[in-house]
Protein backbone atom coordinates (compact mmCIF):
# COMPACT_ATOMS: atom_id res chain seq x y z
CA UNK A 1 0.00 0.00 0.00
CA UNK A 2 1.30 3.44 -0.92
CA UNK A 3 0.34 6.67 0.80
CA UNK A 4 1.41 10.31 1.05
CA UNK A 5 1.18 12.82 3.86
CA UNK A 6 0.37 16.03 1.97
CA UNK A 7 -0.08 17.28 -1.58
CA UNK A 8 -1.11 20.53 -3.21
CA UNK A 9 -3.27 19.66 -6.20
CA UNK A 10 -6.03 21.47 -8.10
CA UNK A 11 -5.94 24.40 -5.66
CA UNK A 12 -6.51 22.11 -2.67
CA UNK A 13 -4.35 20.78 0.12
CA UNK A 14 -4.84 17.03 0.34
CA UNK A 15 -3.70 15.91 3.76
CA UNK A 16 -3.44 12.51 5.43
CA UNK A 17 -5.53 12.72 8.61
CA UNK A 18 -2.98 11.49 11.13
CA UNK A 19 -5.54 11.28 13.94
CA UNK A 20 -6.87 8.07 12.41
CA UNK A 21 -3.56 6.28 11.98
CA UNK A 22 -2.78 3.42 12.02
CA UNK A 23 -6.34 2.05 11.80
CA UNK A 24 -7.53 4.13 8.83
CA UNK A 25 -6.05 5.98 5.89
CA UNK A 26 -8.25 9.00 5.21
CA UNK A 27 -7.39 12.21 3.39
CA UNK A 28 -8.80 15.66 4.06
CA UNK A 29 -9.37 18.01 1.12
CA UNK A 30 -8.78 21.54 2.34
CA UNK A 31 -9.82 24.43 0.13
CA UNK A 32 -9.11 27.47 2.33
CA UNK A 33 -6.36 28.64 4.62
CA UNK A 34 -8.90 28.57 7.45
CA UNK A 35 -9.46 24.84 6.88
CA UNK A 36 -5.70 24.26 6.90
CA UNK A 37 -5.34 26.19 10.17
CA UNK A 38 -8.16 24.15 11.73
CA UNK A 39 -6.53 20.87 10.63
CA UNK A 40 -3.27 21.98 12.27
CA UNK A 41 -5.06 23.04 15.47
CA UNK A 42 -7.01 19.79 15.66
CA UNK A 43 -3.78 17.81 15.18
CA UNK A 44 -4.80 16.18 11.91
CA UNK A 45 -1.21 16.99 10.96
CA UNK A 46 1.69 16.38 13.34
CA UNK A 47 5.37 17.14 13.41
CA UNK A 48 7.01 20.53 13.02
CA UNK A 49 8.30 20.04 9.46
CA UNK A 50 4.93 18.85 8.14
CA UNK A 51 3.07 21.58 10.03
CA UNK A 52 5.34 24.15 8.35
CA UNK A 53 4.70 22.66 4.92
CA UNK A 54 0.94 22.69 5.51
CA UNK A 55 1.07 26.29 6.72
CA UNK A 56 2.96 27.23 3.55
CA UNK A 57 0.33 25.51 1.43
CA UNK A 58 -2.30 27.40 3.45
CA UNK A 59 -0.62 30.66 2.49
CA UNK A 60 -0.72 29.56 -1.15
CA UNK A 61 -4.48 29.03 -0.78
CA UNK A 62 -4.79 32.48 0.77
CA UNK A 63 -2.89 34.00 -2.15
CA UNK A 64 -5.21 32.28 -4.60
CA UNK A 65 -8.27 33.52 -2.73
CA UNK A 66 -6.95 37.09 -2.77
CA UNK A 67 -6.21 37.22 -6.52
CA UNK A 68 -9.08 39.59 -7.24
CA UNK A 69 -7.86 42.28 -4.85
CA UNK A 70 -6.06 44.90 -6.96
CA UNK A 71 -5.04 47.31 -4.18
CA UNK A 72 -1.62 46.13 -2.91
CA UNK A 73 -2.14 47.54 0.59
CA UNK A 74 -5.51 45.81 0.99
CA UNK A 75 -4.06 42.58 -0.44
CA UNK A 76 -1.16 42.67 2.00
CA UNK A 77 -3.47 43.38 4.96
CA UNK A 78 -5.63 40.36 4.09
CA UNK A 79 -2.57 38.17 3.50
CA UNK A 80 -1.20 39.15 6.91
CA UNK A 81 -4.48 37.98 8.46
CA UNK A 82 -3.99 34.60 6.83
CA UNK A 83 -0.38 34.47 8.01
CA UNK A 84 -1.40 35.29 11.59
CA UNK A 85 -4.10 32.61 11.55
CA UNK A 86 -1.72 29.96 10.25
CA UNK A 87 1.04 30.99 12.65
CA UNK A 88 -1.32 30.17 15.51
Amino acid sequence: MSFFTVRFKNNKVILLDQRLLPEKERYLELRTYQEVAKAIEEMAVRGAPLIGICAGFGLALAGLALRKIKDPEKWWKEFEKAFARLAG
